[in-house]
């Protein structure tokens, strides 16, 4: 596995954000350990959807995509990695002043749009 990214402060996304918005989504109470919450901890993962994971390399999430990629291509699903490295959390919301960004989405794009084709 990669090596765990530590963000900079200002990179849209840090890890103060993800706890609050974990205590948002999953309130006191509500397990945190259920897959329903967090995919990554299913038991099995095997029959899921194709997928096209898409990471940025500054994002406090990257890793755990990367392992939900890995955990989906190890139980069989057909899966897509692709790590859009000078990018953050939200990319796709900056394609109006990043060229980087708009490239990045509209490979994204491309590949749904092969991916429901293939439907």
């Amino acid at each position: 596995m990669v090596e765990s990214v530590r963000p900079i402060a200002g990179r849209l996304l840090e890890r103060a954000d993800l706890d609050s918005f974990t205590d948002r989504f999953l309130p006191p109470g509500v397990d945190r350990e259920d897959p329903r919450a967090s995919p990554l901890k299913a038991a099995d993962a095997s029959g899921g959807a194709p997928a096209y994971v898409v990471t940025a390399g500054f994002d406090p999430l990257r890793d755990e995509g990367e392992a939900y990629a890995a955990r989906l291509k190890d139980a069989g699903v057909c899966v897509t990695l692709r790590r859009q490295a000078g990018l953050v959390h939200g990319f796709i919301a900056l394609t109006g002043i990043s060229s980087s960004a708009a490239r990045a989405t509209a490979e994204l794009a491309g590949a749904l749009q092969v991916g429901l084709a293939e439907r």
